[in-house]
This record gives structure tokens, C-alpha cells and sequence, in this order.
């Protein structure tokens, strides 16, 4: 048993630490046993993650944390078999420090710091890189095992004023009684705003003995699918299909299931004169601004300008035209929709994009 970590002064409130390494001498004492005992297991004793470049050369790990002046009576019961283990990592252990979401923002500019990770921390950065931690976040193993089975959705379609039930059947497949912490994640649909592709929404422990059996019960909100809209001022659930995932860590995912949410308000793209035809055409309030488009060119006796490609309606033209921004309009029509004019139509437009 080697019992390493960060040293006083390594880590502290107040400052950051400059690498995520173990002192030299540790991660030398680890290798040097190992050659002479290759059953070897190191315990840890810190504060932040570390990189662990024997990790493949240690029979275990044994993760303390900072575990105070009772740490030695638990881990004594834990090492000798007396207590089964269940804890789960709060942090996800990057393999090098080059893989973490602060890397390129710090130690930042001119004593300034910006947060440019955004929503993008912890284990959402690391799905979204697709990069693979040295250990991720929600990891964590004991002296038995689990099997997940039985996923049950009460729902298949919700609105965003409903709850969804979802409960599934833990068993204890090992020879020793033990404690399970579930993890229950929501995986976003792509949308136009960039979201974590899954998030923790709830998790829970689960105490079994050998051979016993549970089933495990969660309920979803609104909230658990929603982001929080700055241009709407409150949380909105974007409709799409959304994934239910049940996961013994952020990266074992064991079942999952599908729902799809059906929200009452449905928050409208905001029009720009560098929308595209496109997205006009996905409103009402933008279908609308097309007519009135076309009848404003009739009004003013410039109905030459309605032959123009764009707005030509055939199949066969409608990918090409739909990709085409409205500025471009003005361009085409020789001015005859100018900006000022365009102007107008987008005002009107956006005052009436909510209106369902």
C-alpha cells in the first residue's frame, strides 16, 4: 500500500495550481514498488484531480480526497474488506492538463480572466471534445457489482407544464451487500443553441444485499429539459426528442429511453436582415412577411422584381433560394426593397413572431 498526494502547499484556498502532476518523488516511489510488487495499491490524499502515469501498472486506486482526522479508521475498513466502498468521483480526472476546459483561458490577460468554458465544465466539456478522461466524472467501483434492466417511461410525449416518471430495476449481482449511486442524465436534441450533449439531472444511492433487487424511481420537470433563454427572461424547453439516460458514470451509460417534448410556447427565431429566406418561411409571422413582401413590389408597380429567382418557388430551386440571406434581396431588386424599407418588414415581423 502506497499512500501518496499533494503536499501542504502544493494546494490551498486562495491560489491556483499551476499543473494537475503529483510531486516527482511520489509518482518514483510508485513505479520503484511496483517493480518489486506488482500487487500495489495506491491510496490518494488530495484535494483536486492528479494525473496518474502508473495508473496501468497499480492493481487499485484508492481516491481520499481530503478525508479529515477520521480518514484512517475508514480507510483501514475499507482496505481490510470491513466496509464496502460506494463513493462516486464529483470531478471528472482529465489524463493531462492540456485537456481541461479552463486551458487556454488561464491564467488569462493583463490580470484578467474570461470564463469562455461558458456551460462547456467538467464532464460537458468532455463530451462535447469527445475526449477520454483518465477517470470520468460519476466513476466509481466496489467489492460487488450492478446490473441496470426495466427502463419505463410513463410518457412517451410531454409539454413543458407535465412531469415524467422514469424508474428502472438495480440489482446486486455480486457476492457482497453493497450501495449503488445511480445517475439519471438528459441527453439535448441538436437546436440553434449550443447546449451540453447530456446533463445530470438526478441521482440517487441504492443499498443492496447479494441478489437483491430494486427498482428505482425519478421524476422530471420542466426544468430538467429546459436552458435558461436571456431574450425570453425564464427557462425554456426547446420541443425535440430528448434521451433518458440511466448510467452508473457520466461515460457507463446502461439503458435508455426517449421522450418527446411537446412545449406549450414555442420560442421563435428572432428575424435579422441576415435571416435566410429559410427561416422565414418556418414562422407564421415570417410566411407573413414574405406576402406582404410580395405585395408591397405589386403596390409600388416594380412587380418585375417577383420573377427574380428568389422568389421562385419550385422544388427544384427552393434549397438554393432558402439558403439565401434577405439582404440579398435588397441587392437583387436593384434597391427597390432597401434597407430602410426592409427595415420596417423585419420590425413588423419580429413583433409578431411570438404570436402562435
Amino acid at each position: 500500500i502506497v499512500m501518496i498526494g499533494l503536499p501542504k502547499g502544493v494546494e490551498a484556498e486562495g491560489c491556483d495550481r499551476k499543473n494537475i502532476d503529483l510531486p516527482k518523488r511520489f509518482n518514483e516511489l510508485v513505479e520503484e514498488v511496483v517493480k518489486v510488487q506488482p500487487n500495489t495499491v495506491v491510496v490518494l490524499s488530495n484535494g483536486s484531480p492528479v494525473a496518474m502515469p502508473w495508473i496501468g501498472k497499480v492493481k487499485a486506486v484508492l481516491e481520499c480526497f481530503l478525508g479529515g482526522q477520521a480518514m484512517g479508521g475508514a480507510l483501514a475498513d475499507i482496505l481490510f474488506g470491513g466496509f464496502n466502498p460506494c463513493g462516486k468521483l464529483p470531478v471528472t480526472f482529465p489524463k493531462a492538463l492540456a485537456h481541461t476546459p479552463a486551458y487556454f483561458n488561464y491564467p488569462g490577460y493583463e490580470g484578467k480572466v474570461l470564463y469562455n468554458e461558458q456551460v462547456f465544465v467538467g464532464y460537458r466539456y468532455y463530451d462535447a471534445k469527445d475526449l477520454e478522461p483518465l477517470f470520468p466524472f460519476g466513476h466509481g467501483l466496489s467489492y460487488t457489482s450492478f446490473a441496470y434492466s426495466d427502463l419505463k417511461l410513463d410518457k412517451e410525449c410531454i409539454t413543458d407544464t407535465e412531469e415524467l416518471k422514469v424508474s428502472f430495476l438495480v440489482e446486486n449481482t455480486g457476492s457482497r451487500q453493497g450501495a449503488e449511486i445511480v445517475q439519471l442524465y438528459v441527453k439535448n436534441p441538436k437546436g440553434e443553441v449550443l447546449r451540453p450533449e447530456k446533463e445530470l439531472r438526478d441521482f440517487a444511492k441504492v443499498r443492496l444485499k447479494s441478489g437483491e433487487q430494486r427498482r428505482v424511481e425519478f421524476t422530471l420537470h420542466m426544468r430538467d429539459f429546459a436552458y435558461y433563454d436571456t431574450q425570453l427572461g425564464r427557462f425554456y424547453a426547446p420541443e425535440g426528442a430528448y434521451e433518458i439516460l440511466a448510467a452508473a458514470s457520466s461515460r457507463d451509460i446502461r439503458l435508455k429511453g426517449q421522450v418527446q417534448m411537446i412545449p406549450s410556447f414555442r420560442k421563435q427565431k428572432e428575424i435579422t436582415g441576415w435571416s435566410t429566406i429559410g427561416d422565414l418561411k418556418k414562422a407564421r409571422a415570417g410566411q407573413k412577411m414574405l406576402m406582404d413582401i410580395k405585395g408591397y413590389l405589386k403596390e409600388s408597380g416594380k412587380e418585375q422584381v417577383l420573377s427574380l429567382p428568389i422568389f421562385d418557388e419550385s422544388p427544384e430551386n427552393a434549397a438554393r433560394v432558402d439558403s439565401l440571406p434577405l439582404r440579398m434581396i435588397t441587392l437583387l431588386s436593384d434597391n427597390v426593397l432597401n434597407n430602410d424599407v426592409m427595415d420596417k418588414f423585419i420590425l413588423e415581423c419580429n413583433e409578431n413572431l411570438h404570436i402562435v
